[in-house]
Parts: C-alpha cells; structure tokens; sequence
C-alpha cells in the first residue's frame, strides 16, 4: 500500500506542533511532506489508496460520527482528510495556526489568502494573494494564515488534507470578531431529519470517488469502483456502470455535481 509509504515518512520526521506559541517544528521538515505528497499524488497505486481509504470511511459513517477522517495517526496528533467542493462551493475566510499540508486531488480549487497582521491589528479582512491550485499541485501552511478556498469551476473537484490537532482558530478569541470570517465546517447538529440527509450525502460522496476513480483504465480501479458499488445505493451502481463504460471507452467522466 503506497500510502503508508506516507505514513512511514511522516513517522521518520520532526513534526510536533504545539501551534501559534509554542513549540514549532522545523520548516523543512514540513516541506518535505508537501513535496513528498506531490510525488506521490502523481502515482496511481497512492491515488487510489486514498480513494479506498475515504470509501471505507464513507461507508461506515454514522449519525453519530459523521464526516470522519479517512485515517489518523493518533502518535502523531495527525489526521488525513478529503474535503468535497461542489460546483461554486466556498469556504468562509478561516485562521489556522499549525502546520498542515493541502493538495489538490480532483479538478482545481482557487485559494485566496488574507493579510493576517491586518486582520489582527484592524479586525478586517484585506486581501492579499490569490492563486489556481490545480490537480496533484500540494502547498503547506506553516506561519498563522487566513485563507478561503473556493471551486469556482462546474465541475466537482476535491482535496485532500494534513492536519495537526494544535491547528485551532485563535486570532477572534485575541481581538474579537472579524466580519466575515467563520469555522471552515460546522459542527453537527442532529436534526429531526439528519439520518436521511447523512445517508444522501453518503452517496454523493460515494458517486463522486467513482468519477475521480474514471481517470484510470487499470484492473485496481476497477476493483475500486466495485467497492463503490457495494457501498452504494441503485443510483450510485449506475454511476459505477457508467464510468465503468466511459473508462473503456476512453471518454472524460467528470461531471458537475448533483447538489451544491
């Protein structure tokens, strides 16, 4: 499995964080594991470990433990995430305060970046950069940073997420609210109809790894589509069958989104 080739690295360096102040760890460490997952995005076998990784999680989530991370290293305080962007989708300007490394995994995601002493010594939000992060492309953040990621294509695109558990929004608690800026997700609240909700998203979810899965014509993915396929309901085995089809036909299996 090529992404514990991942893990093993991750284990072979100094990574421990204690977040905006404290005890940091070395730069180029953290480079190394940015550079490390742009090799490794670029080989299938990793690809699609990651895929099973975030299928197996889909399939077993729970109204209880919705949306987990597809892997953790507890030793390690990391945590491995995939996050959907649907076609428009944003995220509110947010703060993070500990390393983490971001990629691109399907499609592109525009990501603009913030003035954080601005916004520290202002309370405002001022631009600062903005750049196209395309598939495969993986960047770090290292000193506090605000940002806003946004899928401005029609298209479904993801990314895939390293994240260390002294990463935690602090700069609203230091100078008090600044317009615009909020959680990047929001906790779960149960409501009187998440079980069905949880269960649809499941299988868009489900139908989206199906079509990131179709840029490949090898016997793995296909065995990754069929456990896509047990996961999922009707609708996401005729996805399955579909990309299936366009794999052996050679034709593009990227579609917009179902849902925003």
């Amino acid at each position: 499995m090529r992404f514990m080739d991942l893990v093993g690295l991750l284990h072979s360096l100094d990574l421990a964080d204690q977040g905006a102040h404290g005890r940091r760890p070395p730069r180029d460490d953290v480079h190394t594991v940015q550079d490390a997952l742009t090799a490794m995005l670029a080989d299938e076998d990793f690809y699609l470990d990651c895929v099973d990784l975030e299928v197996d999680t889909t399939a077993s989530q729970t109204p209880e433990r919705p949306f987990p991370p597809f892997h953790r290293l507890n030793d390690l305080d990391l945590e491995f995430r995939m996050f959907y962007w649907w076609p428009g989708k944003a995220a509110p300007p947010h703060e993070h305060t500990a390393w983490t490394v971001t990629a691109v995994f399907y499609n592109t995601l525009e990501v603009t970046t913030f003035d954080w002493d601005v916004a520290f010594r202002e309370q405002r939000l001022q631009p600062r950069n903005r750049f196209t992060g395309v598939q495969g492309m993986a960047g770090h953040i290292y000193d506090r940073c605000i940002h806003r990621p946004a899928n401005l294509t029609e298209k479904l695109s993801t990314s895939i997420h390293i994240f260390h558990a002294a990463d935690q929004p602090r700069i609203e608690r230091e100078v008090g609210p600044i317009a615009g800026m909020a959680p990047p997700t929001r906790a779960f609240v149960r409501g009187p109809n998440e079980d069905v909700r949880l269960a649809a998203l499941k299988q868009l979810r489900l139908r989206a790894l199906a079509h990131m899965v179709g840029q490949f014509r090898s016997e793995r993915a296909r065995r990754t589509l069929d456990a896509i396929a047990s996961a999922g309901d009707d609708l996401t085995r005729a996805v399955t069958d579909r990309v299936t089809w366009s794999m052996s036909h050679g034709t593009d299996t990227r579609v917009a989104s179902e849902v925003r």
